[in-house]
């Protein structure tokens, strides 16, 4: 009887260990307004609260792999973009790093920004560590059935 025990208690734990839940406390949002010429944005975290001191890095059309603006949010997570027109195509702002992180692509004109057409980068799937779960628990399940069957006929059979 102890091997049945020792065998429920391995696939209960494996079933507890090898499902993680999704944990979404802080994702960042943002946000953003046109006041004048310039773009207000503002990061928050998903609970409401601002993301104060944020890294901002700002790529021109013209040279998209060296910034041409590193800044910071204030303390309620607002930042304003006042781009140079003279430097039409779509500007890329990145706001925060690492896991709290948001790209927004913002169209500039001679005429300014073109609020409507900003759209944000895909960002990377943070769910990409779950997407073998489903295997793995069936891998578990699996060798669990397997071993416990061998386990048993040895038993059976002495």
């Amino acid at each position: 009887m102890k091997g049945k025990q020792l065998i429920f208690t391995l696939s209960l734990l494996l079933a507890l260990v090898a499902y993680p839940i999704k944990a979404s406390a802080h994702s960042l949002e943002t946000d953003y307004q046109l006041k004048s010429n310039a773009l207000e944005i503002q990061a928050t975290f998903s609970n409401g609260e601002p993301f104060p001191d944020a890294a901002i890095v700002v790529f021109s059309p013209d040279d998209p792999t060296h910034p041409w603006l590193e800044a910071r949010t204030d303390e309620n997570g607002k930042f304003i973009f006042n781009p140079e027109q003279s430097l039409a195509g779509d500007w890329s702002i990145e706001i925060g790093e690492d896991s709290h992180w948001d790209n927004i692509i913002v169209p500039v004109s001679d005429r300014g920004i073109s609020l409507e057409e900003i759209s944000y980068l895909d960002k990377h799937d943070s769910d990409h560590h779950y997407h073998l779960t489903n295997q793995f628990i069936v891998l578990g399940i699996a060798l669990g059935g397997g071993l416990s069957s061998r386990f048993l006929s040895r038993k059976l059979t002495k």
